[in-house]
């Protein structure tokens, strides 16, 4: 699956968006270090989020929603449209990002049951 300006195996584009207290931040900075990092944008995409089981082995998961809230309060905004744009985003979608900083997974339907089997593919 695609958006219309991403698709699996492109560099992950940054972003300037808002954490819950209102402040600022960039994408690039919340999703530094040696994990998966779970895009969530809208709320089908965030409540699938939530239920995506990840192995305790390997890298693990950090889990980002944007626009919905999230499980672990991890709740960002995109008040100027700046992760929209980057990401071409048309409605609710599920970003899978390596930690190399590469789209892993592009969900824009199923994102569950799509996300469950490329982690399974991309994990011990």
């Amino acid at each position: 699956m695609r958006t219309s300006s991403l698709r699996v195996g492109d560099r992950a584009p940054d972003a300037e968006l808002l954490r819950a207290d209102g402040t600022g931040t960039r994408l690039f900075d919340v999703c530094r270090g040696p994990h998966f990092t779970a895009l969530a944008y809208g709320a089908g995409a965030a409540r699938d989020l939530a239920a995506l089981a990840w192995p305790t082995a390997g890298a693990q998961l950090k889990r980002l929603a944007v626009g919905a809230r999230a499980a672990d309060n991890l709740t960002l905004s995109d008040p100027e449209n700046t992760l929209n744009d980057a990401y071409g985003l048309d409605g609710d979608t599920l970003v899978l990002i390596r930690p190399d900083g590469y789209i892993g997974h592009i969900a824009v339907r199923d994102f569950l049951t799509t996300t469950q089997s490329a982690a399974r593919a991309m994990t011990p």
